[in-house]
């Protein structure tokens, strides 16, 4: 963890891993976007808190997410 203070303001900088395996069987793993709902335009419920990138976005709590 990085942490960087200066005039007073504090950033902290967490290095965030996700591992992606490869199989023996030629398969692997693969991060995806959120699925988008096609009649709203919008990422189906649990996939809210995901970025574009399929990580959580920063300072989001995967648990504040329930079902409607």
């Amino acid at each position: 963890m990085l942490v960087l203070c200066r005039f007073g303001r504090c950033l902290v900088y967490r290095n965030q891993k996700c591992v992606l395996k490869r199989y023996a069987n030629q398969t692997y793993d693969k991060v995806m976007g959120p699925v988008i709902d096609t009649e709203k335009g919008k990422p189906i419920w649990r996939h809210e808190a995901l970025d574009s990138d399929g990580i959580i976005s920063p300072g989001l709590s995967h648990n504040a997410f329930t079902s409607p």
